[in-house]
């Protein structure tokens, strides 16, 4: 079986797009599938964890374009129709089975000219404020009356599959989802990270919040890329204070997730990671899209959200670390809220159900 996966990563989009369509990748050769990317070369991609992942890749051309007045169409940095046919170019002879796609810019007109190269279509999503024409659709976000969220958006025998049971996690996460955090040390541990980009420069804001607690039993580590924008005033604030540490292009954020008491962070995949270990965040959406996760995670208490990045300042991110780090009552409530959130996720049952779904 030959599957195609359309996804896009750059600087706005970050990495989340091609982190959980690796994760599908991964399962769906599992079961003897032949799995391509097509991404278009947008300005600082993150194609490369494609190839690392052994995933052949076909790229399509770089963009000129600027300024669209549909702003969707800024997420594919060219027009709908275009991009369109663009795909259909690159994948009309390769006798294609499936097509997988996970993208903003992309809705149901996208898919109606794409099924005249492949008949069955699966959409990954988590906004569901568009039409889709397609087979399958997949919402791993943690939302309330999430099974509600679609109707009238897909064909009526599109199958849903919705909620955090069908997370696109690392199996390490599923692994280790029964172990059990523990916030009774005397040193603290603090995980920031905010996307490998980080857009926003929320990243030099944390570690300002976290300096200015002055505090001498805290640590920091910071996840960063190093094509970020940011990298070079990270470096040269982390080598100010030896309370961080920087961490670039990791082939996972486990290790990290598992020792640390708190995580200073966005929505998005790597929020899912954190609560399927335990691990309480502190949460500044970055993306309109992460509002409606984040007011349903921070409603069960397994985040403390403290608003849209272009509300807050280091101040509400230091008050908010000071109520946490030292609260280890508090920590192990949140921790078990998070771990509710993924309780039932099972990645052996995702991998069933999509080989009966796609064979």
């Amino acid at each position: 079986m030959n599957i195609i996966i359309r996804a896009d990563s750059s600087f706005a989009i970050g990495s989340g797009h091609i982190a959980r369509c690796i994760e599908i990748a991964k399962i769906l050769t599992g079961f003897g599938a032949i799995v391509t990317f097509v991404s278009r070369n947008l300005f600082g991609n993150f194609s490369h964890l494609i190839i690392e992942n052994g995933f052949n890749l076909i790229e399509l051309q770089r963009p000129s374009y600027r300024g669209f007045k549909k702003k969707r169409e800024n997420w594919l940095g060219v027009p709908l129709d275009l991009d369109a046919e663009e795909t259909k170019s690159v994948i009309k002879n390769m006798k294609i089975d499936w097509i997988i796609v996970d993208n903003y810019g992309i809705d149901y007109l996208w898919e109606i000219k794409i099924s005249e190269v492949v008949k069955n279509i699966m959409v990954i999503d988590d906004l569901a404020d568009r039409r889709h024409h397609c087979n399958i659709l997949l919402d791993q976000n943690y939302v309330k009356s999430y099974d509600l969220r679609y109707k009238n958006l897909v064909p009526e025998k599109c199958k849903l599959l919705l909620g955090p049971n069908y997370a696109l996690l690392n199996s390490i996460y599923f692994e280790n989802k029964s172990m059990i955090k523990v916030f009774n040390r005397s040193q603290k541990k603090i995980l920031v990270f905010f996307g490998g980009s980080d857009a926003q420069n929320l990243s030099l804001m944390a570690m300002d919040a976290v300096l200015d607690m002055s505090h001498k039993k805290i640590h920091c580590d910071v996840v960063i890329s190093q094509s970020s924008k940011q990298y070079d005033d990270i470096i040269k604030k982390s080598d100010k204070s030896k309370c961080f540490r920087v961490h670039s292009n990791v082939p996972s954020l486990f290790e990290l997730i598992k020792n640390a008491d708190l995580a200073i962070g966005t929505g998005g995949v790597s929020l899912l990671e954190r609560c399927s270990v335990g691990l309480p965040s502190i949460i500044i959406t970055s993306a309109d899209n992460q509002k409606e996760s984040a007011d349903a995670l921070n409603e069960i208490n397994a985040i403390k959200l403290i608003g849209h990045y272009n509300n807050i300042d280091k101040h509400d991110i230091t008050s908010a670390t000071q109520s946490l780090i030292f609260n280890e009552k508090e920590l192990k409530k949140m921790s078990d809220s998070c771990k509710s959130v993924t309780k039932n996720w099972d990645r052996t049952k995702i991998s069933t159900t999509l080989e009966k779904l796609f064979m």
